[in-house]
């Protein structure tokens, strides 16, 4: 047989030119001759979207080639003719361009003078072969939103890429990246969702176009979200800074190592990170101009690779201690030449001490603080003739913060 010897040739090519030259296409004006011998005993060799014919050469004057028919199984349609062979030392026959996995049937009939045709020999019946499915596909979830496919390469040699498909919401596969070459075996999906399952299946295709039988569905979840962070506390009665506590995080997948990223908000909506750590306290430093002012926080658990866990529905509400209670009536007259001042003391435990302020004219620049008065008078004795001085009185508790200012009281030494 000469199936081997083609095999080593360039088959494509020779054949190719053998039948451009060797058959024409759909000569429907043919009468059958029954003197004409039949083609009866052809062999066959199937690929996956062609199939080749042989014969042996029939060794009589009249045959002056051969006509080919082919119809496919299940169709409901009769032989049709497809090729004219006209040329009587023709031994093969490659059709091309078939559906994989599908049954036809052929039969041939021998051409001789003046367009007639022999007796169509017995139906050949044949299935084209299919693309064996890629083989051992596996699925690694080891990075956060993102998950790895690797599958072993295709045994063959005429893949040259991979179809990766994904399940879609309404229950269909589809394609979402094509892989070139038969030997790259690796595909990370990624901007996935946290905690979400994902089905793929791998599909190789060869240079012909020809897709192979789809791997079964692997299913694979990404990993989760850490859970929120519950049972958060802040403080509401500490100097220019509110402290948090939480309870330590169970165990999490996707976390090697327990931080925690704090968030602040003003208004429980819009939060916004001040920092990162591996305790389970955090203390908000603040400022004076914050005494008093309530934040909203929120903990979440970092995991490996920016994964970051939900937040909690219920936020800790914290404030820092807002400054203590102003003197009130604060009045002032000139005795002796001297600023007298007075006040009344508010109801207000924590009041340790009181400052007076005083500035000369409208510039602050030029003023002057009289601190640790523990009474409610203060007498100024340094006061210059023909200047106005302006005078307020805050209450300070034992953290040195000051209340407001009282109302201001303007006094001039004639």
């Amino acid at each position: 047989m000469l199936w081997n010897y083609l095999r080593l040739i360039a088959l494509p090519v020779l054949l190719s030119v053998f039948l451009s030259a060797c058959f024409s296409f759909f000569n429907a004006n043919l009468q059958e001759d029954s003197s004409l011998p039949r083609l009866d005993s052809v062999n066959t060799l199937i690929d996956v979207s062609s199939v080749g014919f042989e014969w042996k050469l029939i060794n009589n004057e009249k045959v002056k080639g051969y006509v080919i028919y082919r119809s496919e199984s299940g169709e409901g349609k009769g032989l049709q003719q497809i090729a004219t062979i006209k040329n009587r030392f023709a031994t093969h026959f490659y059709d091309i361009n078939l559906s994989p996995q599908t049954k036809y049937i052929y039969a041939f009939a021998v051409l001789g003078e003046n367009d007639t045709i022999s007796p169509k020999s017995e139906p050949i019946h044949i299935q084209t072969s299919f693309i064996d499915p890629v083989e051992s596909v596996f699925a690694i979830n080891n990075q956060p939103r993102s998950i790895k496919l690797i599958w072993s390469p295709h045994p063959n040699p005429s893949v040259d890429s991979y179809l990766i498909q994904r399940l879609n919401k309404a229950g269909e596969f589809k394609t979402i990246k094509t892989i070139p070459h038969r030997l790259s075996v690796e595909y990370f999906d990624e901007d996935l969702k946290d905690g979400e399952t994902y089905t793929y299946r791998i599909i190789a295709k060869n240079h012909e176009g020809v897709e192979s039988k789809p791997t079964q569905g692997i299913s694979v979840s990404t990993i989760p979200q850490p859970t929120p962070i519950e049972n958060i506390q802040a403080s509401n009665d500490l100097p220019r800074s509110i402290h948090i506590t939480w309870e330590d995080a169970p165990d999490s997948a996707g976390v090697s190592k327990k931080y925690y990223k704090i968030l602040v908000s003003s208004n429980d909506k819009d939060y916004k990170s001040i920092a990162t750590t591996n305790q389970t306290n955090y203390t908000h430093k603040l400022q004076a101009k914050d005494d008093g002012i309530t934040y909203y926080y929120q903990v979440v658990l970092l995991g490996d690779n920016g994964l970051e866990g939900r937040m909690s529905s219920n936020p800790a509400k914290g404030s820092s201690l807002p400054s203590p209670s102003t003197p009130t009536q604060f009045e002032g007259k000139m005795v002796e030449g001297k600023a007298t001042l007075s006040w009344q003391t508010p109801s207000d435990d924590r009041i340790v001490s009181y400052i007076v302020y005083r500035k000369e004219g409208a510039l602050w620049t030029q003023s002057a603080k009289f601190i640790d008065i523990h009474n409610n008078g203060f007498i100024d004795k340094e006061m210059q003739k023909g200047k106005k001085y302006s005078y307020s009185v805050v209450s300070v508790d034992k953290h040195g913060i000051e209340s407001k200012p009282s109302q201001e009281i303007e006094l001039i030494l004639e």
